[in-house]
């Protein structure tokens, strides 16, 4: 992998906050435009240097898809890629993730379903 690619599926983030992670060469992928972010795309093309871009996956083909799939599996597994898990909850406990959320705390909140892994987070107060 040449370039280092954080990203903000979730709309938690921004460019402005992430771009000193980025190397020069690197890419930040949002899949939730912002107002923003519609800004700053166009601008960093014109610099060539740490750019900003939306990825909307959804109108890719089914191969790129798996191929990126497929290349994230690896990084993981090689602990290139670490992805931040905040808490995790059944999904029994929907109410409190989203409850976790609202309160802005920082990682994923993971919903597992029966026979996953248990809850890592206190319940809501």
């Amino acid at each position: 992998v040449s370039r280092f690619r954080p990203g903000d599926a979730a709309g938690r983030s921004s460019f402005g906050r992430c771009r000193r992670l980025l190397r020069d060469d690197g890419v930040y992928l949002a899949t939730a435009p912002s107002a923003g972010l519609l800004l700053w795309v166009p601008w960093t093309r014109l610099a060539r240097r740490r750019r900003a871009a939306i990825a909307f996956t959804g109108l890719r083909r089914d191969e790129a898809k798996r191929a990126d799939l497929l290349l994230a599996g690896r990084l993981v597994a090689d602990g290139a890629l670490r992805p931040v898990v905040g808490a995790r909850y059944p999904l029994a406990r929907i109410a409190d993730a989203h409850a976790h959320l609202a309160r802005g705390k920082r990682g994923a909140v993971v919903v597992t379903t029966a026979g996953t892994a248990p809850a890592t987070a206190a319940p809501a107060a």
